[in-house]
């Protein structure tokens, strides 16, 4: 992290700007303002700087990089797990706290609709891995691992002397043997594809814990057998939040990277996606966070709404959005719904 170091610019007598150099310490520090006295307040430090730094010269951001606000949206973007773990622990709200839903211990927001009974333990999972949610992704997998097979399946041209198939009549003109060309399906290894996907971990107040549990729970099935077929997974988890059912336009963005595509697969941490906690009191808190203007748009208030859930899709991505796998949802579905998004990845099985 850099340091800040703060040069005093002292007014003449004549208005002009006396400048006066800075001689910094091996503490980096000037040794004419290290009496206490004369170090200010880091956060009246840089509101000093601020003003006195020509603003055609210079603009202080005083929002972290992975903010951006433009005055409809506010997007926060974070390149890790951990960073956004920590935002959602450590990051500043000027809400006050018995008004952050993120905090509420009533009923309302206790252990059978947060998934947790106090925020803390929110963080603790997030940090630390959900044992219980590896279980049931593994039971998961354990139902699925004789169906899937270690090849992918890809259909190859060959060619034959009669059909059925499709007459090539240029080899049929050279008199060619086996003028019709058919396509067989090939085993084979196949390594190092990096496969996209986008899972939308927002949902309306009435999904239930178990529908949240599931439906992440599946994701990170899809994410192991992909990467069992030979596939690099990379996961974005994304939440869209809007003002209500007419806008689709989200006011409120937030884009996670849970695993690179290089990264191993830590099933603990990666089903973290599935638990009501993470979307219910740490992606709350993020929310929180959020400039005032959005926050009043959306209704981010202990007797708010919280905004309404909005898929935020991305190109090219296996996009899961937020109504994917949803309430009601049977087994049987759920299988079909699996092998429908491994069959689009090259990878075929049948139940």
């Amino acid at each position: 992290m850099g340091r800040v170091v703060a040069c005093r610019i002292l007014d003449g007598d004549d208005g002009e700007d006396d400048e006066e150099s800075c001689d910094l310490n091996e503490d980096g520090l000037d040794d004419s303002l290290k009496d206490d006295e004369d170090i200010p307040d880091l956060l009246e430090a840089i509101a000093y700087l601020h003003t006195a730094i020509d603003p055609g010269l210079m603009a202080i951001n005083l929002r972290p990089p992975e903010d951006i606000y433009d005055g409809q949206t506010h997007i926060f973007r974070f390149e890790s797990w951990g960073d956004f773990v920590e935002r959602a622990a450590n990051g500043h709200s000027d809400m006050a706290y018995d008004r952050r839903a993120s905090r509420a211990l009533d009923t309302q927001h206790n252990k059978s609709w947060a998934g947790t009974d106090t925020f803390q333990e929110a963080v603790d999972l997030a940090r630390n891995g959900w044992p219980e949610g590896a279980q049931l992704a593994k039971a998961q997998l354990r139902f699925l691992e004789d169906l899937i097979p270690s090849h992918v399946m890809r259909s190859e041209p060959a060619y034959s002397q009669v059909g059925p198939g499709v007459l090539d009549f240029e080899r049929l003109r050279m008199e060619h043997p086996e003028p019709y060309m058919t396509f067989v399906p090939v085993e084979r290894e196949e390594y190092g594809q990096i496969v996209h996907v986008n899972y939308t971990v927002s949902a309306s107040a009435g999904v239930s814990t178990d529908a949240m549990i599931q439906k992440g729970v599946v994701i990170a099935a899809l994410i192991d057998l992909l990467e069992q077929s030979g596939k690099r997974v990379e996961l974005i988890m994304t939440g869209g939040t809007s003002s209500g059912y007419n806008s689709q336009s989200p006011s409120l963005i937030l884009e996670v990277i849970v695993k690179r595509a290089q990264d191993p697969l830590d099933l603990e941490r990666l089903v973290m996606i599935a638990h009501p906690a993470t979307h219910r009191r740490l992606h709350f808190s993020i929310k929180e966070q959020a400039h005032e203007d959005i926050r009043s748009r959306l209704g981010i208030d202990i007797n708010g709404g919280y905004g309404m859930p909005v898929s935020v899709p991305h190109e090219g991505a296996i996009n899961i959005d937020a109504w994917a796998l949803g309430e009601g949802y049977r087994p049987e579905q759920t299988i079909k719904w699996l092998q429908e998004m491994l069959r689009k990845q090259g990878v075929m099985y049948d139940v």
